[in-house]
């Protein structure tokens, strides 16, 4: 799949003419794609919740023009310390269904020679597909805080849950609300 990236327009002309300008006013002026609706696309998961601990990872996708933004959530504990990130470098094929991204979080700790003991500082890669009903692929996961693990891979097969995303009139108001509650260390 080739990563290609681009200025999303909020505007759909039909007339080749049209589209040409509007084309050229998106790359004047590329706030205007900044202000294109965020809009719902699913929440996929694997997590188990049993009272206060929880185990698993979701993935929340929203669209904003041709591209997706999302957040990735993982938790393997008590509920209070799930991690949550915004996923980086979104690739999406509509037509296959095709999806990758990469997320920074930090999962747990790592214990390091000389009984050092330091937060993991983890980076997931995923690669698969999205379907109506699930997300399915696989995260290769490795941790930047110790180089000598080798990257795990671990299948995922995320089942769209129940319950409805949030939409935002704009990309920075998805942002700011992302940043409000992203903690990509788990425990914070």
């Amino acid at each position: 799949m080739k990563r290609m990236r681009f200025v999303t327009c909020p505007l759909r002309p039909r007339r080749t003419g049209v589209a040409l300008v509007v084309a050229l006013l998106c790359l004047l002026r590329p706030g205007l794609a900044e202000t294109a609706a965020v809009v719902p696309v699913g929440s996929f998961s694997d997590m188990k919740i049993a009272g206060d601990h929880c185990n698993g990872t979701a993935v929340d996708l929203w669209r904003h023009g041709q591209a997706l933004v999302g957040l990735l959530h993982f938790c393997a504990g008590l509920v209070e310390s799930k991690a949550t990130t915004v996923i980086e470098e979104p690739a999406f094929d509509a037509r296959t269904g095709a999806l990758s991204f990469t997320a920074r979080l930090s999962a747990g700790t790592d214990y390091l020679p000389g009984g050092r003991e330091v937060a993991s500082r983890d980076v997931w890669k995923f690669r698969g597909a999205l379907s109506k009903d699930r997300l399915a692929g696989a995260f290769t996961k490795r941790d930047d805080a110790n180089p000598r693990r080798r990257p795990r891979r671990v299948a995922a097969r995320l089942q769209r849950r129940p319950g409805a995303l949030e939409p935002f009139a704009s990309l920075d108001e998805w942002r700011r609300w992302a940043d409000k509650i992203a903690h990509p260390m788990q425990g914070n």
